[in-house]
């Protein structure tokens, strides 16, 4: 699952074949690819006003691994950060059927770092991403921002674009301003 904010490039609406209704399909892009998901029916339905393009949208989305290539559902979708849907998503992908069969739990590592809300910069985010590239390993990451005592929000990033956990960063993190702590856990 990944909770993301972007902006609409295009938007195609669209009829389901089998129930004729209406569905979205969005294309976004970063500086690297251009992504395209549709938006089902029941949020088109629910959710059909802020869907337009250049519209800046925060989403709960499920990707999954397909082929060559990815498959994104999206879960929720919003033009506000909208913190108890996310939290009802969140839910959602814990309950989840994996439809795999369950393999023996290995102890897994997860880096998890205190971000401070109002003192972080895009450089800073742009800095902890070269330490993470220079060291990728299996350990998950947990990007926690912070207000206070309160988190906002979090970043998960899984064990397949994760960090190697014996790399020596914790000097490094600590000399970016808005980085608050770090620490490594058991994840699961």
């Amino acid at each position: 699952m990944i909770i993301t904010a972007f902006v609409v490039d295009k938007v195609q609406f669209k009829i389901t074949a089998k129930q004729q209704k209406k569905f979205a399909l969005l294309q976004v892009s970063d500086q690297h690819d251009s992504y395209e998901f549709p938006i089902w029916p029941d949020l088109v339905e629910s959710k059909g006003e802020i869907i337009q393009e250049h519209a800046l949208l925060f989403a709960v989305l499920d990707v999954e691994k397909e082929g060559d290539g990815y498959k994104i559902s999206c879960r929720h979708l919003s033009d506000d950060l909208d913190k108890e849907a996310f939290l009802k998503s969140q839910k959602w992908w814990k309950q989840k059927p994996s439809g795999k069969k369950q393999e023996k739990k290995e102890a897994i590592m997860r880096l998890c770092l205190a971000i401070d809300i109002e003192k972080v910069r895009f450089t800073h985010l742009v800095s902890i991403k070269q330490l993470f590239d220079k060291n990728p390993g299996g350990a998950a990451v947990k990007l926690a921002f912070m207000q206070g005592k309160q988190e906002v929000s979090s970043i998960l990033i899984d064990r397949q674009k994760g960090i190697d956990p014996e790399a020596s960063l914790g000097a490094y993190l600590r000399e970016i301003s808005s980085v608050l702590s770090l620490k490594m856990e058991a994840d699961g």
